[in-house]
């Protein structure tokens, strides 16, 4: 299926011909190959059934192929809308759910009702055995990096957050750390991982500093990520700092660090938005004699209202009481600001919605969608499909029909029903979400019934993972503002993806199936150390012992040390990591790298009109020598040639005199005359370099 042949590449006349091309090898007597011979006519009606077969066959849908995939594991990723946080302008305000945000042709949304305080960060402090260091360029954005926890982090030290304003209590408060690049980090799973550091976040108060409720998604600041405070009791003045104001303030209790961390920005007072455009919504509200909606799609007063008058029953249509019918299902509407108030009155209208949670659904639409809110009946026959008019793009997950049907009484009912459900009278309906239509897949009962558009939203998918920085505008022609206010999205867009076509799911599936899931070979070890989550991991290398059921694997971590070493925490979690994947019987075993230094003997003629050759000539040779961080693996050969040619070729460099070279130790090295050989778990370094230079004149010659 990854890679089928075409079966249906031949015409019917290829057939034909091939077919009579054949027949002298099986039958010397058929001579005759005109359409009249009877032998012939059975070759031309198989030939067309072939042609039919093979058609047939060859039509595979991208359905089937989703399907067969499915079989095999491998899902189809569905569009999502990204997720931004954004930086509040710091006033007292609540911005209302949908409160649509823009950046081009992209629209960012509230999910909820957002309210906004005044407050900020003032200045952010790292303090170390009782000293301040002022590292307020965090607030400030391409202003460097710094450490948050100092260059060589220990317990104690302690990351202070002075603010500007006092924040509130009980409600969560974002915060955003961009971390300094990933030094080439695998990424931390959603749960679990290693835990590099154990941090502990406070507010100051009256009775001094108290634990807050805290998220934190940066695994010690090692990651860029969303802290996310809730303060249970009012903060108070730090004056400890030396700028006084509210406080919080992030304890390191645990380290073990790989690498320091370091920031590039930390900024605070932040709210969510997703990248999608509300189309069409519908609201859930519990029947009371009054209900409120606040949303800029409700204030365009495109809806449509339906109450259940019994717990548990079906819907009815409400509709607006204009003064000429005078009872029956009517609700009074009022125009609100930022949206619409609806007033029911049992006693006065006869009818009225039930005391019950999502007793009342209030459809909203914008002034384009609502033009196009009929979809059409159920037909009745599985397969059907119905297209979405003017969406493409469609959030599942974020979609609603609303089907009516013809209650015992004559009267219509209404039923809200979700997509991959069974809804009323059995219907079940998928979304195709990249076109916009609706596939029945069951109509059950339901044949006949009218569906309804009731809530859709659309996505930009992958393109709503926007930079971080981004200034976004509110451009709502209805809260027109002078001038408009700007919004500047602190983190990058995360989370956005696009629906997967069938050829990239057939890509990702066939990278799926040469991803090592088993440890085998040993280069399926060193696959899967290098995949190790949230560790940094620069080489591996792995070896077998088939004798001894053993695979013995040399690591060397990214880490500050000029030769780094694996840490007990990096042990713990390669073995973790290797334990699931590994044959039963085999035995793993991890090995510290093992570092020799190389020393260097040279004599060197060089050209007496350059400069600082000397310098040159040992950087270039540092370089060459230095396996560690360079792109070497475990085990290479240090070629005597190679580094010789080098030399040789250097500009400044007529000749090589003399040239040797020794290791400080023949631990793990052997020669191969000129060369020497590390063993699977060494690599080399640069050693004493002593390089004498001769200045080349025509009499040297």
């Amino acid at each position: 299926m990854l890679n089928s042949i075409n079966l249906d590449d031949k015409s019917y006349e290829d057939l034909i011909a091939e077919a009579l091309a054949k027949i002298p090898l099986y039958s010397g007597e058929w001579t005759n190959f005109n359409r009249s011979d009877p032998g012939v006519t059975i070759l031309q009606n198989l030939s067309s059934f072939t042609l039919l077969q093979r058609g047939s066959v060859n039509r595979v849908t991208d359905e089937i192929r989703r399907g067969l995939l499915r079989l095999a594991g491998c899902r189809t990723e569905r569009n999502a809308a990204a997720s931004l946080l954004v930086r509040s302008p710091e006033e007292d305000a609540v911005l209302p759910p949908q409160y649509q945000l823009r950046i081009g042709d992209l629209c960012f949304e509230t999910e909820r009702e957002t309210p906004l305080s005044s407050w900020g960060l003032e200045a952010v402090y790292l303090c170390q055995d009782g000293s301040f260091q002022d590292i307020t360029m965090l607030l400030e954005t391409e202003a460097g990096t710094a450490a948050v926890f100092g260059s060589a982090p220990q317990s104690g030290n302690v990351l202070y957050c002075i603010l500007r304003g006092v924040p509130e209590t009980e409600k969560p408060l974002l915060l955003w750390a961009q971390a300094a690049g990933s030094a080439g980090r695998t990424p931390f799973p959603e749960k679990g991982g290693p835990v590099f550091a154990r941090t502990r976040w406070q507010y100051f108060t009256e009775s001094g500093w108290v634990d807050a409720d805290a998220q934190d998604e940066t695994h010690g600041f090692l990651t860029s990520g969303k802290i996310t405070l809730t303060l249970e009791e009012e903060p108070a003045v730090f004056e400890d700092a030396p700028v006084s104001g509210c406080a919080f303030r992030c304890l390191l209790e645990e380290c073990e660090y790989d690498r320091a961390p370091r920031l590039e920005t930390l900024t605070a007072n932040l709210f969510p938005v997703r990248q999608w455009e509300t189309r069409v919504w519908t609201y859930r509200l519990r029947g009371e004699r009054t209900v409120s909606i606040r949303s800029p799609l409700a204030e365009q007063g495109n809806l449509f209202v339906f109450c259940r008058e019994i717990p548990g029953g079906p819907y009815r249509l409400y509709a607006p009481f204009t003064g000429v019918v005078p009872t029956g299902r009517l609700y009074l509407r009022e125009e609100i600001p930022g949206g619409v108030r609806l007033n029911f009155h049992q006693a006065r209208f006869g009818f009225a919605p039930c005391e019950e949670d999502g007793a009342v659904l209030v459809t909203c639409f914008d002034d384009e969608m609502i033009h196009h809110r009929e979809l059409g009946p159920v037909l009745g026959f599985e397969d059907q499909d119905i297209a979405v008019d003017l969406v493409r793009d469609v959030l599942a997950d974020r979609f609603l029909l609303i089907a009516e049907t013809a209650g015992p009484d004559g009267e219509p009912e209404y039923y809200p029903v979700e997509p991959d459900t069974d809804g009323a009278y059995g219907l079940r309906y998928q979304v195709d979400p990249e076109q916009g239509l609706l596939h029945i897949e069951h109509p059950g009962a339901g044949t006949g019934c009218r569906l309804y558009l009731a809530s859709c939203c659309t996505t930009a998918g992958s393109q709503g993972n926007i930079r971080a920085g981004s200034t976004l505008l509110h451009t709502d022609p209805m809260r027109p503002m002078d001038p408009p206010h700007e919004f500047r999205g602190v983190s990058p867009g995360m989370g956005g993806t696009d629906y997967e076509t069938v050829e990239q799911l057939r890509a990702r599936f066939a990278a799926s199936v040469l991803t090592p899931g088993a440890a085998v070979m040993p280069a399926d070890y060193e696959s899967l150390v290098l995949r190790t989550p949230g560790l940094c991991v620069h080489k591996v290398r792995a070896t077998a012992f088939p004798q001894e059921n053993l695979v013995r694997i040399a690591v060397k971590p990214r880490g500050t040390d000029p030769l780094p070493k694996l840490s007990d925490l990096y042990l713990e979690e390669i073995h973790a990591w290797l334990e699931p994947h590994r044959m039963l019987t085999t035995r793993v075993e991890l090995v510290q790298p093992n570092y020799v230094a190389v020393d260097v003997w040279a004599v060197l003629q060089i050209k007496g009109y350059y400069g600082d050759v000397q310098e040159a000539v040992e950087s270039m040779l540092r370089q060459s020598l230095d396996y560690v961080n360079g792109p070497q693996p475990f085990g290479s050969r240090i070629r005597f040639s190679t580094l010789y040619q080098e030399l040789l070729t250097l500009p400044y460099v007529e000749s090589v005199v003399e040239f040797k070279l020794n290791p400080q130790s023949w631990n793990g090295v052997s020669l191969d005359n000129p060369d020497l050989v590390l063993d699977p778990y060494t690599l080399c370094c640069p050693g004493n370099l002593h390089i004498q230079l001769q200045t080349w004149t025509a009499q040297s010659l």
